[in-house]
């Protein structure tokens, strides 16, 4: 139980960070998802490769990462993420 505080921290920093690129790649699907697998692709095959590495170490760490991340981004883009209000997408 005690990893699900740090999974939870984990993904909300993910999701800025893929909102950030859902933004500024002009509402691309495809470039979000590619995102989210090249979170998922190495979890899953790090944890099989490397027993000693626990589930909640790999998430510490991630978490670490994207945590800074996510923070920097909102910093620097002023809550904002990179989202233009007005601005439609023709089709």
């Amino acid at each position: 139980m005690h990893n699900f505080p740090i999974f939870l921290l984990l993904v909300i920093a993910f999701a800025f960070l893929l909102t950030w690129i859902y933004n500024r790649n002009h509402g691309s699907i495809f470039m979000t998802m590619l995102a989210h697998a090249s979170i998922n692709t190495p979890q899953v095959v790090l944890i099989p490769l490397f027993p000693a590495v626990g589930v909640t170490s790999l998430n510490l760490a991630a978490l670490i990462g994207y945590g800074i991340m996510a923070l920097l981004l909102i910093a620097l883009t002023r809550g904002r993420l990179g989202y233009k209000a007005g601005v439609t997408e023709a089709s």
